[in-house]
């Protein structure tokens, strides 16, 4: 699981301070600049606390718990309770239970899109946005169930006060007196009222210890109205008690609008997850296909043209190059079949009847076919003698023109020699 890496920034980017935490332990605060932070950011799920003064924490009763019908219908619930337009405000729901009622925080969306901006100039990409006031430990003497507790912290010039599960407010010290006046009771009528506060938690940090005695902290004046005030010693810095303290169940997130919209795509990915691996396998199998046949033709074109050079080399025996044999082969036979003047059929045409002839004396093998100044010259082997008188009287036969050539006796049998140069009278 990936740690917490809480992140308040005070002002600017070069004024930021930021905890890395788990659920087993919590790191030293630290201080720096956003740039600072991108180093650290990387594999961490980045909080960013947003100052409780910009946030309004408060609640309404809507008969629906449609999540669309909500977010359309708390604007105009809200508006009478909000300075300035609705259309300025991004509200965020909380996850109740409750069949009526319904949490919300209201919040500037310039200055949380200002926020959302200095983190994505270096680089860093929020998933959640906290107020402060939600940040402190619910767990404090059962205060999620109580309505007349407060639980209380201090930083600076202002406080942070939780008021219950999802209620706080955040206000200025100099203040607190006056708010006080319309909580604390001041008879002993309204000590039975429901409204009436009465006890405070607070808790001391660190850093409020070195600046403050517990007796001089600003809501002593709760204790002076019978109001029990409860002073807890924090032994570390207030981020750190944030970071202990966070729970998503007791949390508004303030950026839940963009994660819905990633959770929509992450939704939309999955639809389409199972098709695009098929498209994916069965472009491969298409490919391994296509390699093997690939393969296939490439071996295939090569034994082609090894025999397409033997048989070149075959009909023009003293040819030492093999570049275009196709052209050259054309070329060739072009002119061997006008070089007597004669139309080119004439060599088609003795070539066919003597082919015709030949094929009939199954041990022939040709040795060379050329074809000079009208002349069909035929250079064979073959395995007994008086096969030569069979294909020369076969050849005149066909009405050809047949001379003789010398023939001779080898160790593979008796080669021949027979001139055709036309067409005579069968």
């Amino acid at each position: 699981m990936r740690d917490n890496l809480f992140v308040r920034i005070n002002g600017d980017s070069n004024n930021v301070d930021w905890i890395v935490s788990n659920k087993s332990r919590s790191k030293t605060p630290r201080h720096g600049t956003l740039s600072d932070l991108k180093k650290i950011s990387t594999n961490k799920r980045v909080i960013l606390i947003v100052n409780g003064c910009d946030v309004l924490l408060c609640k309404t009763n809507i008969p629906t718990r449609n999540k669309q019908r909500l977010q359309k219908a708390i604007p105009f619930a809200l508006e009478e309770y909000l300075i300035n337009d609705i259309d300025n405000q991004f509200f965020a729901l909380a996850n109740t239970n409750s069949a009526n009622q319904q949490e919300v925080a209201v919040i500037e969306r310039s200055t949380l899109d200002a926020l959302i901006n200095l983190l994505s100039e270096h680089n860093i990409r929020a998933e959640l946005a906290i107020p402060e006031m939600l940040l402190l430990p619910l767990s404090v003497q059962k205060i999620e169930a109580a309505q007349d507790t407060w639980l209380i912290t201090s930083t600076g010039d202002k406080s942070i006060v939780r008021t219950g599960r999802y209620s706080g407010f955040c206000i200025d010290n100099n203040n607190i007196e006056t708010l006080l006046e319309n909580y604390l009771p001041t008879s002993d009528k309204d000590k039975d009222n429901d409204n009436i506060l009465k006890q405070i938690i607070y808790i001391q940090t660190r850093s409020e210890s070195k600046s403050n005695n517990s007796q001089d902290n600003p809501w002593q004046l709760a204790a002076k109205q019978e109001t029990n005030l409860l002073v807890r010693e924090f032994p570390a810095e207030l981020l750190t008690l944030y970071a202990r303290s966070f729970s998503d169940a007791s949390s508004i997130n303030l950026l839940q609008a963009n994660n819905k919209k990633q959770e929509r795509r992450n939704i939309q990915w999955k639809q389409w997850k199972v098709a695009a691996i098929a498209a994916a396998t069965l472009l491969c199998v298409q490919a391994i296909f296509f390699g093997f046949k690939y393969k296939d033709m490439s071996n295939e074109y090569s034994q082609l043209k090894k025999e397409s050079r033997k048989l070149f080399k075959q009909a023009f025996p003293n040819a030492r190059r093999f570049v275009k044999m196709r052209l050259r082969m054309k070329n060739a036979l072009a002119r061997s079949g006008n070089s007597s003047g004669e139309p080119r059929a004439s060599f088609i045409a003795l070539l066919g009847l003597t082919g015709n002839t030949i094929k009939n004396i199954k041990s022939l093998q040709l040795a060379t076919i050329n074809f000079r100044r009208g002349e069909l010259n035929v250079h064979f082997t073959v395995d007994q003698a008086n096969k030569i008188d069979i294909l020369e009287q076969g050849l005149k036969r066909s009405g050809l023109i047949v001379s003789r050539g010398a023939s001779s006796k080898t160790s593979r049998g008796y080669t021949g020699v027979l001139r055709i140069t036309g067409k005579g009278n069968p």
